[in-house]
């Protein structure tokens, strides 16, 4: 047992430094398009779109923590009547370690830093040349992405605890339709079941 824990540990190390590598990488090829078509754009349209990474943000981690609450059980009956995103679902609960990695460590976290990001830059467009604390602006303009950012995460949780069975079988779903559209499995296994399958053979 205790030979098993270095490796455990080690284990965890690799993960998290390949989680991070891969954030890092998202992080430029999104910012970098994202933050200079955003320095064009009149606030009437940078402000919705700051608020829809929010939005994002938000759902994903809401997917994780379904993910992670909800029970196996229900889907296997649901999988025996072949009810379409039921195997899915059941992928999505045995992986919620990579789902919570994916939805909250990766996709919900970059959500947070681009959204603050996002309305720091739309305050410096429109504070230009005004009689403004640019620094001061953008630092309260982060603060209050950042509010809601937790303040929505916070409401969402307990909604995520209490309908993840719901959230899960939609997650379930959407994916069963993703890999019906594109033949790939989103779970590394390269199988997907009904139509799509049976076009690649």
């Amino acid at each position: 047992m205790a030979n098993g824990r270095p490796r455990r540990t080690a284990s965890s190390f690799r993960n998290g430094v390949g989680t991070g590598f891969v954030a890092f990488l998202l992080a430029i090829l999104i910012s970098l398009p994202t933050g200079g078509g955003l320095s064009g754009l009149p606030p009437a349209v940078a402000v919705p779109s700051t608020l829809l990474v929010v939005a994002i943000g938000v759902l994903f981690d809401t997917i994780g923590l379904a993910a992670a609450s909800a029970d196996e059980a229900g889907f296997h009956a649901m999988a025996a009547k072949k009810i379409p995103g039921a195997k899915q679902s059941i992928l999505v609960v045995k992986n919620a370690g990579r789902v919570i990695t994916i939805c909250n460590d990766i996709v919900g976290d970059l959500a947070g830093t681009l959204s603050g990001a996002m309305a720091a830059g739309t305050v410096f467009r429109v504070s230009a040349g005004r009689a403004v604390d640019r620094s001061l602006a953008g630092a309260i303009a982060i603060a209050l992405v950042a509010g809601l950012t937790v303040g929505a995460k916070a409401a969402a949780k307990r909604f995520a605890i209490d309908r993840a069975s719901e959230i899960t079988r939609l997650t379930g779903y959407a994916i069963y339709l993703w890999e019906q559209w594109t033949g790939i499995g989103v779970f590394g296994n390269g199988k997907c079941s009904g139509t799509a399958s049976k076009r690649r053979r």
